[in-house]
């Protein structure tokens, strides 16, 4: 290190420009290649994902990071969009991010997406102004750019809420966002101006959407669910899906009145998305299980609930749903016997009390 440090400053203002820009190419060749590149300008943003997550090198960098934001976010995954975001915060980092987008936007001027995330590389290190005007570029380009029109709207009301924060110290109250830190979180408008006792329901709201609206349609979902109003149910959890597409909750869930409906495919289709989401989801295996047991596919059922227990070594109603198979279909009462058996140890007795008085189990 100390011999790095001893070369560098040997070296002459024009070199070490070149040494520096040398090291900002290479960082960002790391993270972008022509495949990915490709599939941003043409908006795949699930390939975007796919290349780019199987990666751990690329995955690394901050550009691929944010550029994972991004595609995280244009697929409704807005959880993961925040941890990929929040994952980068360093100046040197937000420069790399501006360089990638300046050669982006040089190669392809006139591409929505180009003009969209050179606009994010503008906000995020502080050039607001150039920022707005890139996105309203990015609209005028193409008017149903759902990105561009969120993160503008994003930025106005930060800036209102900005200018309504300082108002109370500053009379004059006419300053602008320039905290760009808050572009991704409302509350550091605040924290800015030590008013962290303020009220921040407004945080509730990430990248334009309402994180109350998301409950309110899942809970109204849940309610119809317990009234028998499966049609009514299904399409509360799509809307829930439709603001958060990996809410596997609602996959669950709208899997589950599919399930009561009768709608064996849809149902098992919802299941296998919920654990896609969640690959630790006792529930979503033991009720896929189940129904592939009612369409009589009984070894995916069997696997199924082997899964769950193997999330879950308690989950009893994979023990007691596993027994009737090996009892009842297969006629393995060793087997249906243990599962019962350990069910009722977990404090689910009734199956395993039944078969022993009948002297099916000892």
């Amino acid at each position: 290190m100390v011999r790095v440090i001893k070369l560098i400053s040997g070296m002459s203002k024009p070199l070490l420009c070149l040494v520096l820009a040398l090291v900002i190419r290479f960082s960002i060749s790391m993270a972008v290649d022509a495949t990915v590149e490709d599939a941003i300008l043409k908006e795949n943003w699930q390939m975007v994902i796919n290349l780019l997550e199987n990666n751990s090198v690329k995955t690394g960098t901050p550009v691929a990071k944010l550029i994972l934001g991004h595609a995280c976010l244009a697929t409704k995954r807005y959880n993961k969009a925040k941890l990929w975001f929040d994952s980068v915060k360093d100046g040197d980092d937000f420069l790399l991010w501006s360089e990638w987008n300046k050669s982006l936007l040089n190669r392809h001027p006139y591409n929505p997406i180009a003009i969209y995330l050179s606009a994010d590389a503008m906000l995020r290190i502080g050039r607001i102004e150039k920022a707005i005007d890139g996105l309203k570029l990015a609209l005028k380009k193409r008017e149903d750019f759902e990105l561009a029109s969120e993160a503008l709207m994003r930025i106005n009301h930060l800036n209102n809420k900005y200018n309504q924060t300082i108002s109370s110290n500053d009379k004059t109250g006419n300053e602008n966002l320039t905290d760009n830190r808050a572009y991704l979180k409302t509350g550091s408008v605040y924290n800015k101006k030590n008013n962290s006792d303020k009220d921040n329901s407004d945080d509730t709201k990430y990248f334009g959407i309402n994180a109350e609206d998301i409950k309110s349609d899942f809970n109204r979902g849940k309610k119809h669910h317990q009234k028998g109003e499966y049609r009514l149910a299904i399409s509360d959890f799509t809307k829930t899906l439709e603001l958060e597409k990996e809410n596997y909750r609602a996959y669950r869930n709208r899997a589950a009145a599919f399930h009561k409906l009768g709608e064996y495919d849809k149902a098992i289709s919802d299941f296998t998305m919920a654990i896609e989401e969640n690959p630790n989801y006792p529930e979503a295996y033991n009720e896929r299980g189940v129904v592939y047991y009612e369409i009589g596919q009984i070894d995916q059922a069997i696997s199924d609930f082997a899964k769950a227990i193997e999330s879950d070594s308690s989950y009893t109603n994979a023990y007691i749903n596993r027994g009737v198979i090996y009892m009842k279909m297969l006629g393995d009462v060793e087997k249906g016997c243990a599962d019962w058996k350990r069910a009722c140890e977990l404090g689910e007795c009734r199956r395993y009390l039944i078969a022993e008085k009948q002297g099916d189990c000892e």
